[in-house]
């Protein structure tokens, strides 16, 4: 049998059509949950969040968060004493496992939370707070 030139084509565009079924096939199977839901909301506030990012770089005292095999402790600044927020833990690989609490101090300006329950891995800790009339943002990563 004697390879036509028309065969050749044939055979390259059923080619090129099955690998595009198979893009398309690839591309709803994608998982775009880890995309923010609100992402237009987001980015219309992210002004406030770049300043609250400023203020706590500029501040002399700043956030500290520690963390040891069984707790994660965040440590505000002494000189801040009616500080409120909200503290969250944000897995970037599982959108399900994100938590949010309300920042709640002791008498030494310390939050501890613990850390049994969670998966091991990479986590984002965003502290989100306020304290004498000023806005702050702190973030840091940890791997448990």
């Amino acid at each position: 049998m004697k390879f036509h030139w028309g065969t050749g084509i044939a055979i390259f565009l059923i080619l090129f059509v099955l690998s595009l079924v198979g893009v398309l096939i690839k591309s709803f199977q994608y998982d775009n949950s880890l995309v923010i839901d609100d992402y237009y909301k987001e980015d219309l506030a992210y002004q406030q969040h770049y300043d609250k990012m400023a203020n706590e770089q500029l501040s002399p005292l700043s956030v500290a968060i520690d963390r040891n095999a069984h707790q994660v402790t965040i440590d505000f600044p002494e000189k801040d004493t009616n500080i409120i927020g909200t503290l969250q833990f944000y897995k970037p690989d599982n959108k399900a496992l994100d938590f949010t609490l309300p920042v709640k101090i002791d008498e030494q300006n310390r939050m501890t939370v613990s850390t049994q329950e969670l998966l091991r891995g990479l986590w984002r800790i965003k502290v989100d707070y306020s304290a004498n009339n000023e806005a702050f943002y702190y973030e840091q990563k940890i791997v448990l």
